[in-house]
Protein backbone atom coordinates (compact mmCIF):
# COMPACT_ATOMS: atom_id res chain seq x y z
CA UNK A 1 0.00 0.00 0.00
CA UNK A 2 1.10 3.51 -0.74
CA UNK A 3 0.94 6.60 1.41
CA UNK A 4 -2.24 8.11 2.74
CA UNK A 5 -3.14 11.35 0.96
CA UNK A 6 -5.54 13.86 2.52
CA UNK A 7 -7.32 16.65 0.65
CA UNK A 8 -9.57 19.24 2.27
CA UNK A 9 -12.28 21.13 0.40
CA UNK A 10 -14.27 24.04 1.87
CA UNK A 11 -17.59 25.61 1.01
CA UNK A 12 -19.12 28.72 2.55
CA UNK A 13 -22.90 28.56 2.81
CA UNK A 14 -25.85 30.39 4.27
CA UNK A 15 -27.71 27.08 4.66
CA UNK A 16 -28.23 25.76 8.17
CA UNK A 17 -26.37 22.61 9.23
CA UNK A 18 -29.71 20.76 9.08
CA UNK A 19 -30.27 21.83 5.47
CA UNK A 20 -26.74 20.75 4.54
CA UNK A 21 -27.31 17.39 6.26
CA UNK A 22 -30.48 16.82 4.24
CA UNK A 23 -28.68 17.52 0.97
CA UNK A 24 -25.75 15.29 1.96
CA UNK A 25 -27.95 12.38 2.98
CA UNK A 26 -30.75 12.71 0.41
CA UNK A 27 -29.03 14.48 -2.47
CA UNK A 28 -27.31 13.42 -5.65
CA UNK A 29 -24.27 15.67 -5.20
CA UNK A 30 -21.82 12.77 -5.52
CA UNK A 31 -21.58 12.69 -9.34
CA UNK A 32 -25.31 12.23 -9.64
CA UNK A 33 -25.25 9.19 -7.37
CA UNK A 34 -28.10 9.05 -4.89
CA UNK A 35 -26.93 7.89 -1.47
CA UNK A 36 -29.17 5.48 0.45
CA UNK A 37 -28.55 4.37 4.04
CA UNK A 38 -30.05 4.52 7.49
CA UNK A 39 -26.98 6.65 8.41
CA UNK A 40 -26.01 4.74 11.53
CA UNK A 41 -22.35 3.78 12.06
CA UNK A 42 -21.60 0.35 10.60
CA UNK A 43 -24.49 0.54 8.14
CA UNK A 44 -24.12 0.06 4.42
CA UNK A 45 -24.39 3.09 2.17
CA UNK A 46 -25.45 2.44 -1.40
CA UNK A 47 -24.60 4.99 -4.07
CA UNK A 48 -26.34 4.59 -7.40
CA UNK A 49 -27.45 6.56 -10.40
CA UNK A 50 -30.90 5.78 -11.72
CA UNK A 51 -30.80 4.21 -15.17
CA UNK A 52 -27.00 4.28 -15.56
CA UNK A 53 -25.87 1.09 -13.88
CA UNK A 54 -23.31 3.04 -11.81
CA UNK A 55 -23.29 1.62 -8.29
CA UNK A 56 -20.99 1.86 -5.29
CA UNK A 57 -21.27 0.22 -1.90
CA UNK A 58 -19.64 1.68 1.17
CA UNK A 59 -20.02 1.94 4.91
CA UNK A 60 -21.06 4.65 7.33
CA UNK A 61 -18.14 5.07 9.73
CA UNK A 62 -19.59 7.90 11.82
CA UNK A 63 -22.74 10.01 11.77
CA UNK A 64 -23.51 12.90 14.10
CA UNK A 65 -26.43 14.73 12.50
CA UNK A 66 -26.25 17.46 11.37
CA UNK A 67 -22.54 18.08 11.95
CA UNK A 68 -20.43 15.11 10.84
CA UNK A 69 -20.77 12.28 8.35
CA UNK A 70 -17.94 9.87 7.61
CA UNK A 71 -18.16 7.26 4.85
CA UNK A 72 -15.76 4.81 3.26
CA UNK A 73 -15.89 3.54 -0.32
CA UNK A 74 -13.00 1.16 -0.97
CA UNK A 75 -9.74 3.00 -0.32
CA UNK A 76 -11.48 6.39 -0.15
CA UNK A 77 -12.61 7.77 3.19
CA UNK A 78 -14.89 10.84 3.07
CA UNK A 79 -15.66 12.99 6.09
CA UNK A 80 -18.11 15.86 5.87
CA UNK A 81 -17.94 18.40 8.70
CA UNK A 82 -20.78 20.91 8.82
CA UNK A 83 -20.86 24.04 10.94
CA UNK A 84 -22.93 27.22 10.68
CA UNK A 85 -21.74 28.93 7.51
CA UNK A 86 -19.32 26.26 6.34
CA UNK A 87 -18.93 22.73 5.01
CA UNK A 88 -15.61 20.94 4.88
CA UNK A 89 -14.95 17.71 3.02
CA UNK A 90 -11.90 15.67 4.01
CA UNK A 91 -10.90 13.07 1.42
CA UNK A 92 -8.39 10.48 2.64
CA UNK A 93 -7.11 8.04 0.04
CA UNK A 94 -4.49 5.31 -0.04
CA UNK A 95 -2.32 5.96 -3.09
CA UNK A 96 -4.43 9.09 -3.56
CA UNK A 97 -4.52 11.68 -6.26
CA UNK A 98 -2.16 14.62 -6.46
CA UNK A 99 -3.72 17.98 -5.56
CA UNK A 100 -4.63 18.82 -9.18
CA UNK A 101 -6.33 15.47 -9.75
CA UNK A 102 -8.16 15.72 -6.43
CA UNK A 103 -9.55 19.12 -7.44
CA UNK A 104 -10.72 17.61 -10.74
CA UNK A 105 -12.46 14.75 -8.92
CA UNK A 106 -13.86 16.45 -5.80
CA UNK A 107 -14.27 20.05 -7.02
CA UNK A 108 -17.40 19.10 -9.01
CA UNK A 109 -18.82 17.35 -5.92
CA UNK A 110 -18.46 20.54 -3.90
CA UNK A 111 -19.88 22.61 -6.78
CA UNK A 112 -22.90 20.29 -7.01
CA UNK A 113 -23.41 20.56 -3.25
CA UNK A 114 -23.25 24.38 -3.48
CA UNK A 115 -25.75 24.33 -6.34
CA UNK A 116 -28.16 22.07 -4.44
CA UNK A 117 -27.95 24.28 -1.34
CA UNK A 118 -28.51 27.43 -3.42
CA UNK A 119 -31.55 25.86 -5.10
CA UNK A 120 -33.01 24.99 -1.71
CA UNK A 121 -32.52 28.55 -0.43
CA UNK A 122 -34.35 29.86 -3.50
CA UNK A 123 -37.20 27.42 -2.92
CA UNK A 124 -36.73 25.72 -6.28
CA UNK A 125 -35.89 22.31 -4.84
CA UNK A 126 -38.24 20.21 -2.73
CA UNK A 127 -37.27 19.26 0.78
CA UNK A 128 -36.05 15.75 1.45
CA UNK A 129 -38.52 13.15 2.73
Amino acid sequence: MGPLTTHVFRLATTASPGEVWQVLTYGDHLYGLVLVSDWTPGSTVEAGAVGTGHHLRGEVLAATPPHRLSLVFGATHLTWEVSPGAVRLFVDELDGDCDEQAVEVWGPVMAALASRLAARSLGSEPAAP
